[in-house]
């Protein structure tokens, strides 16, 4: 039951601190963005999907920063003194079960509320396909198969940091 209502926090707490920050943020630059890039063209909605992507990778970023409490001290005795590996890292993230949780809770959001998702649709679809082709599947495909992706690359960008820093720290 514990981990059921970790895993509604978490979840709540990522997509709703991505999606409101995402949200004020395209708001501002949609006014400026407008002076160089046509509405509803795919130019708008390849930059708009990029910072959202940006977001994503941040969020899940500042989520592994703000928790560093549990989980920098389970990296660094997993790698007990070792240099930093991508190989090791990935296997690491990829046993992880709070990676697992974490953005399987970030990730199933956009599934439960595929209309909030209408601009990463239209980059990669067709406004025809789009209709006919249900929001949920194509939620799946464009963000939350992302989420997944780029919550991996955070955690993996995060990890090889502390890493880092923890071999500069013994060499001082």
């Amino acid at each position: 039951m514990k981990k059921n209502r970790s895993l509604l926090l978490h979840s709540l707490v990522l997509f709703w601190s991505y999606f409101l920050s995402s949200f004020l943020c395209l708001l501002v630059l949609q006014t400026v963005m407008r002076l160089f890039v046509e509405a509803d063209s795919k130019g708008e909605y390849f930059w708009k999907s990029v910072c959202m992507y940006a977001f994503m990778l941040g969020t899940c970023m500042v989520y592994l920063k703000v928790t560093a409490s549990t989980h920098k001290t389970q990296y660094l005795a997993y790698m007990n003194g070792r240099e930093w590996s991508f190989k090791e890292t990935l296997a690491y993230i990829l046993k992880n079960p709070d990676f697992w949780s974490a953005s399987l809770g970030f990730a199933i959001w956009p599934v439960i509320l595929p209309k909030l998702f209408g601009a990463i649709h239209r980059f990669y679809v067709s406004p025809e396909l789009l209709i006919s082709f249900p929001r949920a599947i194509l939620s799946v495909l464009t963000v939350s198969l992302p989420i997944l992706i780029l919550s991996a690359v955070a955690w993996l960008l995060v990890l090889r940091s502390w890493c880092k820093n923890r071999m500069h720290q013994e060499k001082s």
